[in-house]
């Protein structure tokens, strides 16, 4: 996470000046070979370095939003986000198996039945076979980029020849993206003549009164928006060649989405650290006292509805022309449903008490990613025109802090809240209803803005 965090908004910024598929395939390319140096590590200080280093060039996975804030519009936008946030899911569910299944191939029956040896390197490097494998996907991963995908940055400016020397994939000639034009309305045909000579003038007289609202509605719109965006043009013009910390801090809209996708990934990351811990910890502690067992079927059950609700949040969001409407509906149901979570060790444990936990988990997981989806896509409708890249990887950036240090102290106050007999909600539901709290703020603070059907934002305050 620490290498996310510092190297986020670099790749962004690479990927605004010389376009996206450059860092995408470097990312790719030398994560892979950070990992493959993880697994030949041979003590915790070099397995800490590849870590970072790898989390240093693993910095550019935002770029893929970017990549589809750059090639949708407003008809496809939550189509294309939905996709991305499915493939995320389904990698979070599989990755993990695919880890274990390579780790440690020295005493995997499997394996050995290939002739892997129980005293040869693997047996001295139990994440070797791990690290070749993610090298492998690494490069396949890398070629389809260079070959397949065409560069979505229109303002991309060639790459040196000196830096195309240290990266000769990039002689490979890669296509410009051109977004196709939005779809025109259907032209509604005249009707004949002699069915409009009675209702043509009463029909022109009252199209003449709605033209002439409009454009007094139009003109009054478009002072407003001039009026929104003037901070935003001041600063863009400032800052051509670049677009850090400061500015996005600096533009109300990208300021205010920052500080969402952060309280956001705070709650979230509550939840996915101090569930488990419940559920681990004992009974008299007033936990679930669950098996390890018992507790990788409820997480594996947990993952399937985060990836439904990413897969269906283009059906979801078809519903709402305002989309914070829909982020509503994901930060109160994640808030009442983990605030639910925390009354399930009271229930009398037993096949009734797993079938609350899960239920309840499981709810749980399904409402967030409305939030996610939608927070990235109104952060890259905010961004300035040549800064998409950069602010994309600014919010990956604060999500990474979070996700760094959230854990970290909700684990110590879990720690603390079952150590002694405190009373409701200070026991072992107290960092469950913070969360839950988090999710409130976030809901209440939603009304602040608003997005108009083009998906541009509209401050409310």
């Amino acid at each position: 996470m620490l290498g996310q965090v510092l190297s986020s908004q670099a790749w962004g910024r690479v990927s605004d000046h010389y376009g996206r598929r450059f860092p995408l395939v470097v990312g790719l390319v030398v994560s892979g070979f950070m990992m493959l140096g993880f697994g030949l590590s041979t003590n915790l200080w070099l397995s800490v370095f590849f870590r970072f280093m790898h989390g240093l060039f693993s910095g550019n996975v935002h770029i893929a939003k970017t990549v589809i804030a750059d090639v949708t519009d407003k008809t496809n936008m939550a189509k294309g986000f939905s996709f991305v946030a499915a493939t995320f899911s389904i990698g979070f569910m599989v990755g993990p198996v695919i880890g274990s299944f390579f780790y440690d191939p020295a005493n995997s029956s499997f394996f050995r039945s290939l002739g892997v040896s129980k005293d040869g390197v693997f047996s001295r490097k139990p994440a070797l076979l791990m690290g070749i494998a993610v090298l492998l996907y690494s490069l396949v991963s890398a070629a389809l980029c260079v070959v397949v995908l065409q560069e979505s940055n229109v303002n991309a400016h060639p790459l040196p020849d000196k830096m195309k020397m240290c990266f000769p994939f990039m002689y490979y000639p890669s296509k410009r993206f051109e977004k196709p034009p939005p779809p025109e309305q259907e032209e509604i045909q005249d009707a004949p003549q002699n069915e409009q000579t009675n209702t043509g003038d009463a029909k022109a007289d009252s199209a003449k009164k709605d033209e002439d609202a409009s454009e007094q509605s139009s003109d009054h719109r478009e002072e407003e928006e001039e009026e929104e965006h003037s901070e935003q043009v001041v600063i863009a013009e400032e800052h051509k060649e670049s677009f850090g910390y400061k500015e996005a801090f600096q533009l109300k809209n990208t300021r205010y989405m920052l500080l969402q996708y952060m309280i956001v990934c705070a709650a979230d990351m509550v939840m996915r650290e101090c569930f488990p811990l419940m559920a681990t910890a004992t009974v008299a502690a007033g936990c679930l006292g669950y098996s390890k067992n018992k507790i990788a079927i409820v997480l594996l059950i947990n993952s399937i509805p985060t990836l439904i609700s990413n897969i269906f949040f283009s059906y979801f969001s078809k519903k709402y022309v305002n989309q914070m409407e829909l982020f509503r509906v994901g930060a109160g149901g994640a808030a009442v449903l983990i605030f639910l979570l925390t009354l399930t060790p009271y229930v009398p444990t037993g096949y009734f008490s797993l079938f609350l936990v899960t239920l309840c988990s499981s709810a749980a997981a399904f409402f967030p990613p409305f939030c996610y989806s939608i927070n990235n896509m109104c952060t890259a409708k905010a961004a300035p025109a040549e800064h998409v890249g950069s602010l994309m990887g600014i919010n990956q950036s604060c999500g990474s802090i979070m996700r760094a240090i959230v854990p970290v102290l909700a684990s110590v106050l879990f720690a603390w809240s079952i150590s002694g007999n405190h009373i409701f909600p200070f026991n072992h539901a107290f960092v469950f209803v913070l969360s839950s709290l988090l999710y409130v703020f976030v809901f209440y603070r939603s009304y602040a803005i608003a997005t108009r059907d083009d998906m541009t934002l509209e401050m409310s305050l």
